[in-house]
């Protein structure tokens, strides 16, 4: 879409200034983000990180490190010669008066007996004002086969329900440690860490969410990303989950440990007891 206002005129322009990272994000992604794996059998272990074999006897507790590349590896039982990762990545940059989120799509492509091939593309930038104005640089989004495609270009901020929004908004799973933050969103406890939550879904929650904010600062995630569709939860139980904060309890599943409350309150226990809220043994 051709720039209409000057707000998106500008934007368009430092837009097509911004460096090209691509290789950047590549090589960090390899080594911080992607799961490495080996694919075991009885009689052999494929690394998929170089796609040379090794023999089984080196993998212990479910895990190795490759002979050939030194990379540890997760061992998986299976017979499979080639895996493909996706995920979305983002970058945070302050450029001018604008908080700058740029999203990557990462595509890694595993065979056996060749090394691994990894596409990268910028798909979607937000350029954001301290005033919370907001414009958006992005590729085309369709629903079907080839999903974001086109150029970089000023696209329409989609406001309507829930679904339509997401579409100017992608989960990225990492941000780079480079990533840079405006005062304001380190503050909320937004950094390059941010997990759970898109970084607009953080920015729009946490300034009318203290419960919200105290779980991204205490970087307990894992309640982050239950904290959106099952907010109900997360303030009926919110005392047990200041107790579990407290003694510093990690939740592996969420959901499990949440039917579990419904189960002690069932029976009239002490909801506010780390004997009960905190169990060894979930």
């Amino acid at each position: 879409m051709r720039p209409r206002t000057k707000l998106q005129v500008r934007v368009a322009d430092l837009s097509s200034q911004l460096p090209n990272i691509d290789n950047m994000m590549i090589d960090w992604a390899k080594d911080d983000c992607l799961n490495h794996i080996g694919y075991a059998t009885k009689s052999r272990v494929i690394c998929m990180e170089c796609g040379q074999r090794f023999a089984p006897e080196l993998v212990k507790r479910k895990r190795a490190v490759c002979p050939h590349c030194d990379t540890s590896l997760k061992i998986e039982q299976s017979r499979k010669r080639i895996n493909k990762q996706t995920m979305f990545i983002g970058k945070a940059e302050i450029c001018e008066e604008f908080q700058v989120i740029r999203s990557f799509e990462l595509i890694a492509y595993y065979r056996a007996e060749t090394k691994p091939c990894y596409y990268i593309r910028e798909i979607l930038q937000h350029w954001i004002k301290d005033d919370g104005n907001r414009e958006v640089v992005a590729r085309a989004n369709n629903t079907g086969f080839n999903g974001w495609c086109g150029e970089l270009e000023i696209r329409n901020k989609v406001i309507g329900s829930y679904y339509y929004n997401h579409n100017n908004d992608i989960y990225c799973e990492r941000y780079h440690p480079a990533s840079v933050y405006r005062p304001k969103y380190i503050r909320m406890g937004i950094d390059c860490k941010l997990r759970g939550m898109s970084f607009l879904t953080a920015a729009n929650t946490i300034p009318h969410s203290p419960k919200a904010e105290t779980l991204l600062k205490a970087r307990r995630y894992e309640l982050i990303d239950y904290f959106e569709d099952h907010r109900y939860k997360i303030d009926m139980y919110w005392p047990s989950i200041k107790i579990c904060l407290r003694n510093k309890y990690r939740i592996k599943d969420v959901s499990m440990w949440f039917d579990y409350l419904e189960l002690l309150d069932h029976y009239h226990k002490d909801l506010h007891n780390a004997h009960y809220v905190c169990p060894k043994k979930l």
